[in-house]
């Protein structure tokens, strides 16, 4: 084996938590890169699961868009 390349980045995780009408709480994970240009979004419930409806996610995303 040999490493060919180690890369150190600083991300920044910006979480949001949001209370769905049905009651259930999802928590919102952004991850920025150093230069604060959002790569990754992560949408579960306090539970630690991935809320895999697509449209429910686009709904939670856009309240939160909403908000700002």
């Amino acid at each position: 084996m040999e490493l060919l390349s180690k890369t150190t980045q600083q991300v920044k995780i910006v979480e949001s938590r949001v209370q769905l009408d049905n009651g259930t709480v999802a928590v919102v994970q952004d991850y920025y890169d150093e230069r604060d240009k959002i790569i990754d979004t992560v949408v579960r419930t306090k539970d630690g699961y991935e809320i895999d409806d697509p449209a429910e996610v686009e709904q939670i995303l856009d309240f939160l868009d909403s908000q700002e």
